[in-house]
């Protein structure tokens, strides 16, 4: 039905219109009824040719007729007019375009010239002076039906191409979100402006159980470490990583309490459409809630033996004190003994303290800010911790910058904190060396500095040196006992008051820790 609506209709209407005004002149004659009679014809051919499914050739014959039947209008129209052979480019037009075939067009462009001027000279009753001009204006629509068409073959290829990469596209994109949506892992991927492209099934699910909208881009059921508190927006992974913060394995409880799932959220952001690559970002988020769960029950079982061993310990070291006191054990012969006792009892005693510390800083710490003198704080604790010292081999000195020290802090848990750190280098200094412990500062932050002149840290250890349970393996080849929980206590009470431990080491030249806190 195409070449009959787009194309025959409008020829027929400017007929029409042509004839009304030869009527209406006086101008139709025998000619007229002759084209008539070409116009019927080509209109019925065109029908039949529809009706059956005959294809391309009998749309080209009719038309052929049509440009025939102007042919012989214009035979009667006054000074050539160009209405009446404007008429002509209707159906070289839609014919040029919609017809599929790539010989005909050509056929009818050597064929239709002298064909259609010999029609008009019999049929019109011309004078041959007059058949070049008839021969050009039929030659110039043809032309154009010839160069049309040229053009609709290559926007029909174009067309075609276009539709067989959105086809390929679309499967592309229908396969990655199969893919995606077959791994047990959230998988999304949003592009530089933040408009999500790829969402998993997984992703929605974990949605689903946070009361997330994605529109509004706000989660209900986020929670804290504590698996209680609101997770506030700002800090959620997603909200994270459009600002381009680093997101590496924030991990978050998903769910209304009573019935949560423990999320790890990483966000990698790919390289920018400006360097060559997609640009965007990639956020995974991993169920991990059976790992979280069984760190915690072994963090609270270790906590519980470690209650359960307190209190006889120190009811040994305290024993030993007594016997100290009210025996002469050189006497008795028993003072070598009774030291070992008391000096075992008390190191154990010491590494149940940290891993209680150590299992209160992984429940959250809190911290009670108060006017502190850092200078008295870390005065006090070297001198709680000189008979340590001793034992290791080791002398302590504390220098002292003239900079204010007072800072606002928990004195508590600065104590904690900076006797991690001072414990650590006794244990991994030199024998008969020196632990070198500075305060110093600006206005924004204090600085408190244990400098051991030990072996150093080697640098492949660095980046898992503050992970709790963590040594390195040359602590771990040695005889000096530790569970690898003061460094992240250390670190956990400085983050606790908004700083941070640093560490700078060189393999034999000893190591620095630096606990930094901010004044206020």
């Amino acid at each position: 039905m195409a070449p009959l609506v787009r194309g025959q209709l409008p020829f027929l209407l400017g007929f029409a219109l042509v004839s009304a005004l030869l009527i209406a002149t006086g101008g139709a004659d025998g000619r007229w009824w002759a084209a008539l009679a070409v116009v019927v014809g080509a209109t019925a051919l065109l029908v039949v040719t529809i009706a059956r499914g005959a294809g391309d050739p009998g749309v080209v014959v009719a038309a052929v007729l049509d440009m025939v039947a102007v042919a012989v209008l214009d035979t009667i129209a006054w000074d050539g007019s160009p209405t009446v052979v404007g008429l002509m480019v209707l159906p070289a037009l839609w014919l040029s375009h919609g017809f599929r075939a790539r010989l005909l067009p050509f056929v009818v462009a050597v064929t239709a010239v002298p064909a259609l001027t010999a029609a008009a000279l019999v049929l019109g009753d011309q004078d041959v002076a007059a058949l070049p001009g008839i021969a050009a204006q039929v030659a110039l629509v043809v032309i154009v039906a010839v160069v049309v068409h040229i053009g609709a073959r290559g926007a029909r290829d174009q067309e075609v191409a276009l539709e067989r990469t959105a086809q390929e596209l679309h499967a592309t994109i229908a396969l990655s979100q199969a893919v995606a949506d077959a791994i047990d892992v959230g998988v999304s991927y949003s592009d530089d402006d933040g408009v999500v492209l790829l969402r998993n099934q997984a992703v929605k699910d974990h949605g689903e159980r946070a009361g997330y909208d994605f529109v509004t881009r706000r989660a209900i059921h986020l929670y804290g470490p504590d698996r209680t508190t609101p997770l506030p927006h700002e800090q959620q992974a997603p909200v994270k990583m459009l600002r381009g913060e680093p997101v590496q394995g924030d991990v978050v409880f998903v769910g209304p309490p009573g019935d949560q799932q423990a999320l790890s959220f990483t966000a990698t952001p790919l390289t920018t459409v400006a360097e060559g690559g997609p640009g965007g970002s990639v956020l995974v988020c991993q169920d991990v809630t059976d790992l979280v769960n069984a760190v915690t029950t072994r963090e609270e079982m270790v906590v519980t033996f470690s209650h359960e061993l307190r209190t006889p310990l120190t009811s040994i070291i305290g024993f030993t004190e007594v016997m100290r006191e009210t025996h002469d054990l050189a006497e008795l012969g028993l003072e070598r003994q009774v030291d070992v006792i008391h000096r075992n009892a008390s190191a154990l005693l010491d590494l149940i303290l940290v891993v209680l510390q150590a299992g209160s800083a992984a429940r959250g710490i809190t911290v009670e800010r108060v006017p502190a003198d850092a200078v008295a704080l870390v005065s006090a604790t070297v001198e709680d911790l000189r008979a340590k010292a001793g034992r290791c081999g080791t002398a302590v000195t504390v220098d002292v910058a003239e900079t204010a020290t007072t800072i606002s802090a928990d004195p508590v848990r600065i104590r904690q904190a900076f006797e991690q750190l001072l414990t650590n280098a006794f244990k991994f200094g030199a024998l008969g060396g020196r632990t070198r412990v500075s305060i110093d500062g600006d206005e924004e932050e204090l600085r408190i500095a244990v400098v051991d002149d030990g072996p150093g840290i080697d640098p492949q250890d660095l980046s898992q040196l503050f992970e709790r349970g963590f040594r390195t393996v040359a602590a771990r080849r040695s005889t000096t006992q530790g569970l690898g929980l003061g460094l992240p206590l250390a670190r956990d009470i400085a983050r606790a008051h908004g700083g941070d431990v640093t560490v700078a080491t060189r393999p034999g030249q000893g190591s620095t820790f630096t606990l930094h806190l901010p004044r206020d």
